[in-house]
């Protein structure tokens, strides 16, 4: 043999798939092959099965019948070794990706058509070393290029090997378009090892009556069956069968075996002088068709490209195996159940009609039950372990964060406030360029004024659009822009000069208010000193009396005194005791006035507990007591004073009138006196009543 195998997808350490272009290339672009139609005959199935080993039999069969065109028996002497793809005996994998031999068999057909035969052998599945994804892609890959897929099966038709081919066909089927016709055409089940001949009979006939039982479909089978083997129908053209038997126990169990005929059973080589011609012989051949059409071989290139281009992508889902399908369907469907029960709690606390809740309360809620619902997802039994758990365990919690900014909007939605963001937005803005309009017209910059009331207008005039959009339904896209026109002014500039006003508004209040309470403080404390201020008035005034009523002014010069000296008794006493409760009540550091600025934080030290909060109450008491006590003071001290001095104007009138009268009694320092004794008897009287009642009076 001239030819080798040339491995034209390779499989890497993670699992991908690389294609190798320039040697299918120069296989295929060949001048004596590129424009011929193509037979792909594939073998395929699970690993150590003797795939490698059938297919050398196909070379020699086709290198004896089309290459050297011998007439005698293909199969060769009894001693000769059997060359080829690598084979070899043992339990380990020896092919990996799909190998394509170099020589390529040119047949003319009986019908006419020139035909390139290629021969493809492919990794077995199900090895140790191999993932599901891998198997399928590689099965499937083969099934799609192929015309003949030989499905290479050990003693018999089991379920599990459908339950396989409906995996690996539908994987094949999903990367392929749509016609609505089948996607495949020939699958040749071939059953090596038959240790049944009793019940059917080596070759096809027997493989035929196997298949019809294995593939049969009646009312008693489960829709699960019955679907399995509707879907192996529906996917080729022509399904066939083909029973071996086994080569013999040398070829199995001797290690030295190298395919000399003389070491296999007879029984074998008849059964493959009739298999191979069925497959091989140029009236047998099949020629790949692609949606009705014949490929030739330099088409098959592009198809390579294009099929393994798909499923290195994520078009395709990835396959599962069983017990990870089972796992994922347990999860999927724990997830389903918590997500509908989120739905509902959440229906209850903001979904259809419920009224508007605040962000932290809507955020607590959805806390809340989320943890149900993650609790329910954990509590239900599942398959695939913590691991397996977590990961799906990750997926719920992004979904429902999802579902969660959905019910956020949706409460939001129900706040007229936000939802009257964008009228009043655009309402401010006229109205403020309105005045703006105003103010520049007004100081002759027209030019500024024109600006403003465009302005203005555009703002109207989205404002007025804003309105037809709400109300009609229509130009939604057109809405939403200018809300978010409207989301943008307030963000960037409205809001901060709001939340900026507010700051300055709020740090004022709390200045006038720490101002007032340190004020009170010092008021308080001043008492005595107000009181003695006063007193030095009054003394100063009462020394600037006339002579004529120094008698009666020192009397109540003296009886005023006294009294005042035990009014500021009593009054210092009380205050002493105000002063002493308020020590008992206020925190130790009482402020004064040198302490003004340590005030406010003193304040805030001790407003945190209700003890200081009390304590602040009552000193704010005794302030407005102080100011209220100092108050009712300076008001009964001036109208003392005015009193006095009316009384001080009556009597400089009196004197004057009797002067005027008894002009010998008048003169000198001590007229005073003289006046007084010369008084009328009457007007003594009536002097002293009035004097005795003014006396009582400035007592009282």
């Amino acid at each position: 043999m001239s030819g080798k195998a040339l491995q034209i997808i390779t499989t890497l350490e993670d699992h991908s798939f690389v294609l190798n272009e320039e040697e299918l290339s120069e296989v295929l672009m060949r001048d004596d092959v590129k424009d011929r139609y193509i037979c792909v005959v594939s073998v395929a199935g699970s690993f150590r099965k003797g795939k490698s080993f059938l297919l050398d039999f196909f070379l020699r069969y086709m290198y004896a019948n089309v290459v050297n065109h011998e007439t005698g028996d293909w199969l060769g002497n009894d001693t000769q070794p059997l060359t080829g793809f690598s084979w070899r005996g043992g339990s380990e994998r020896d092919t990996t990706g799909i190998l394509m031999w170099s020589d390529i068999f040119c047949i003319d057909t009986p019908n006419g058509d020139k035909v390139a035969v290629i021969l493809l052998d492919t990794q077995g599945t199900f090895d140790s070393q191999s993932t599901v994804r891998e198997c399928a892609t590689v099965f499937a890959l083969s099934t799609m290029v192929s015309s003949v897929q030989i499905y290479n099966l050990s003693q018999n038709i089991q379920e599990d090997d459908l339950q396989h081919l409906q995996l690996f066909t539908e994987y094949g089927r999903l990367a392929l378009a749509d016609t609505g016709t089948k996607p495949f055409q020939r699958l040749q089940f071939l059953v090596r090892d038959w240790s049944f001949p009793y019940e059917a009979d080596y070759g096809a006939s027997g493989g035929d009556l196997i298949l019809k039982r294995r593939l049969e479909i009646s009312d008693r089978q489960h829709p699960e069956l019955q679907s399995l083997r509707r879907h192996i129908s529906s996917c080729f053209d022509d399904v066939s069968c083909f029973l071996m038997p086994h080569p013999g126990l040398d070829v199995a169990t001797n290690p030295k075996f190298d395919g000399r005929l003389k070491d296999i059973r007879t029984e074998f080589k008849q059964n493959l002088r009739s298999l191979v011609p069925m497959l091989l012989s140029p009236e047998n051949l099949v020629i790949k068709k692609i949606n009705g059409q014949k490929v030739r071989a330099k088409d098959l290139i592009q198809y390579f490209q294009s099929y393994v281009a798909i499923y290195k992508g994520n078009e395709l889902p990835e396959p599962k195996s069983m017990l990870v399908a089972t796992a994922e369907a347990n999860h999927l469907t724990a997830i389903a159940a918590a997500k509908e029960l989120y739905n509902q709690l959440m229906q209850d606390v903001c979904g259809g009609t419920r009224p508007y809740l605040s962000s932290a309360h809507l955020e607590s809620e959805h806390l809340r039950v989320k943890d149900k619902a993650i609790f329910q997802f954990l509590a239900k039994r599942k398959m695939g372990g913590e691991e397996f758990t977590e990961r799906f365990r990750q997926q719920l919690d992004e979904d429902i964060e999802t579902m969660f900014e959905s019910y956020r909007a949706h409460n939001e939605s129900k706040n007229i406030f936000k939802a009257a963001r964008t009228p009043a937005v655009f309402f401010a803005v006229a109205v403020i360029f309105y005045i703006l309009s105003g103010i520049f017209g007004l100081f002759g910059l027209y030019t500024f004024a024109n600006f403003s009331s465009l302005i203005m207008g555009l703002s109207l005039l989205l404002l007025v659009l804003w309105s037809y959009v709400r109300y009609s339904g229509e130009l939604t896209a057109f809405g939403n822009k200018i809300d978010h026109l409207a989301n943008f002014l307030w963000d960037n500039f409205m809001k901060p000069v709001y939340q900026g006003c507010i700051s300055k508004g709020i740090q004022h209040v709390a200045t006038q208010a720490s101002e007032h309470a340190v004020g009170g403080s010092s008021s308080r404390c001043s008492i005595a000193e107000l009181n003695e201020y006063a007193q030095r008035q009054m003394l100063q005034r009462s020394q600037t009396k006339t002579p004529a009523i120094d008698k009666i002014g020192q009397l109540k010069q003296q009886r005023k005194q006294q009294h005042q000296q035990e009014t500021i008794a009593t009054k210092n006493s009380i205050s002493n005791k105000s002063e002493q409760r308020h020590k008992d009540i206020a925190p130790p550091s009482t402020p004064t006035n040198n302490n003004y600025i340590e005030k406010p934080q003193k304040l805030k030290q001790t407003s945190v507990n209700n003890n200081a909060t009390n304590a602040a109450n009552a000193t704010a008491f005794g302030n407005i007591w102080s100011k209220f006590s100092a108050s009712c003071s300076d008001a009964k001290q001036q109208k003392l004073l005015q009193k006095q001095q009316q009384q001080q104007q009556k009597q400089n009138m009196t004197s004057k009138t009797l002067q005027a009268a008894n002009p010998s009694g008048g003169g000198g320092g001590g007229g005073g006196g003289g006046g007084d004794s010369t008084l009328p008897s009457n007007v003594t009287n009536r002097k002293k009543r009035k004097s005795k009642k003014n006396n009582n009076n400035f007592l009282n």
